[in-house]
């Protein structure tokens, strides 16, 4: 089986409403995991570009409970990425699966805490490097957004390097021969048209996602070793 994480990020800036909207439509279109972001603006510098942004769109204590029991009763999982060491206690109260992502895999303190804190799973964006040391389902991917198609690895599980590919790529190209290659992981951007930030390219439509968990859910003998009339 293929698990699908429809990856939200912060595209309901702050509203928790939309939020459970993102998880119900999407637990509907498929997904294993609706994931979020642990993003607190008291850690971010000054200057950091979108502090505005995440002022607005961080979720509260409560709102993390909300959203976990929202995807509970929707029939998914909820999920989100840590970025500090001091939030991983309070994720951990929440959820015992949790994501790096690739800007923060190199943060040693970091995966420290989360290791501590005695997480069941724990998935790394492996974008910026692969740390060593540690059990977790890697993902590989490219940290540009939109990224270009034709970076998937050529291989996943079969090497043991990676379990999936965290996709920044527009369309499902790169999603589709991912799990050709043999990824069990794949982890989607997504959208919907009244989201509170301006929709990226990269991102999939519900159609899109739907699109996406059949052909996950097909089998691979279908396209590959053997003649399919169209």
């Amino acid at each position: 089986m293929v698990e699908l994480i429809a990856e939200v990020s912060s595209n309901h800036g702050g509203d928790l409403a939309l939020a459970k909207e993102f998880i119900q439509r999407f637990a509907e279109a498929g997904a294993d995991w609706v994931k979020f972001q642990t993003t607190r603006v008291k850690h971010l510098r000054p200057d950091d570009p979108q502090r505005e942004w995440f002022a607005k769109a961080e979720l509260s204590d409560d709102a993390h409970h909300e959203l976990k029991a929202a995807c509970d009763e929707a029939g998914t999982k909820f999920l989100t990425t840590v970025y500090h060491a001091d939030d991983v206690p309070f994720v951990r109260s929440v959820t015992d699966t949790v994501k790096i992502g690739s800007g923060e895999a190199g943060e040693r303190a970091l995966r420290l805490a989360v290791r501590d804190a005695g997480f069941a799973r724990l998935i790394i964006g492996c974008g910026l490097g692969r740390p060593e040391g540690y059990a977790f389902d890697a993902l590989a991917c490219v940290t540009r957004y939109p990224a270009p198609h034709g970076c998937v690895p050529e291989t996943f599980a079969k090497y043991g390097l990676y379990q999936g590919w965290s996709d920044h790529c527009i369309g499902l190209d790169s999603c589709k021969v991912a799990i050709l290659r043999g990824a069990r992981i794949i982890e989607k951007h997504v959208r919907l048209l009244h989201q509170r930030r301006r929709a990226k390219d990269f991102e999939a439509s519900v159609h899109e996602f739907k699109e996406l968990r059949a052909f996950a859910d097909d089998s691979p003998e279908r396209f590959l070793g053997r003649w399919q009339a169209a």
